[in-house]
């Protein structure tokens, strides 16, 4: 299994700036800086993307003033959201990127210079910094979700339970009254087994996943969807060389019946930097 890659009226905005001054300075992450020049590209709105350098760490950022992105337009701060995954996409491709979540603001509330409060925030963050680049170093994060068909969690139940299969007999030769009380009880027997079989599962899968894996954080399920049960929302710190492995193990893990995985990646760790 390959890892599906990321894709890629306004209140303010680089499109609303206007004539002021940029006076804060929009932060996507943090690197660290060698020899190699940073890659040319563009941020929100088209703002161009460049690297205040304190020591050996660089921010990577664009000029801005000292107010949140906003906008009632869902589809801008889509688009906003998307831009920010694409600077840090940009230079994944050749530094370890600290990344920073979507407006990450650093500015000074007097009338410091916007560069010289990133780099005096760099200066006084750099401890923290370099132990988050030498974690990431050489690893991304991966997204897996399990989720398993809940029409054919059932008739799989049917087929190998011998409990289930009793209490489906007795709804069958009951009478309409008793039929009811029998169906609520076989519905209650089907939800506790597929929480049993569930957690089976993914404690198969995870002791498997985890021989891929520097770290692993436990997400929320999210809802039903069209049918299928997420049973396992997975973030997961992999190293380059383990992808393919990885991807190996839910291979295994999607050929169970009924079940399905969702592999993406490599997307900037957010998980792991908190």
């Amino acid at each position: 299994m390959t890892p599906v890659e990321p894709g890629g009226a306004s209140s303010f905005g680089p499109e609303s700036t206007g004539n002021m001054v940029a006076s804060a300075c929009y932060v996507y992450g943090v690197v660290e800086v060698g020899v190699e020049p940073p890659p040319v590209c563009e941020g929100l709105g088209g703002s161009p993307v460049f690297l205040i350098t304190q020591a050996n760490l660089g921010a990577i950022v664009h000029d801005c003033r000292p107010r949140a992105y906003s906008s009632d337009d869902l589809g801008l701060v889509k688009d906003w959201v998307e831009a920010h995954n694409r600077v840090l996409d940009t230079f994944m491709q050749r530094y370890t990127v600290v990344p920073h979540t979507f407006n990450t603001i650093i500015h000074d509330k007097g009338s410091g210079e916007p560069e010289a409060v990133v780099r005096e925030w760099l200066a006084r963050e750099a401890s923290v910094l370099r132990t988050h680049i030498e974690r990431l170093r050489g690893k991304a994060e991966y997204g897996i979700q399990i989720l398993w068909d809940s029409a054919k969690a059932i008739e799989w139940l049917a087929e190998t339970d011998v409990e289930v299969q009793q209490a489906k007999k007795q709804v069958e030769t009951s009478s309409p009254g008793a039929a009811y009380m029998y169906r609520e009880k076989l519905q209650r027997i089907l939800r506790s087994k597929m929480e049993t079989a569930a957690a089976t599962v993914c404690a198969q899968i995870i002791s498997e996943v985890r021989e891929s894996c520097c770290d692993i954080r436990v997400e929320k399920n999210k809802r039903p969807e069209s049918g299928l049960i997420m049973i396992a929302n997975w973030s997961c710190l992999v190293r380059a060389d383990q992808v393919e492995p990885l991807g190996e193990v839910l291979d295994r893990a999607a050929a169970k019946p009924g079940f399905q995985v969702r592999y993406t990646g490599p997307w900037p760790a957010y998980s792991f930097v908190g």
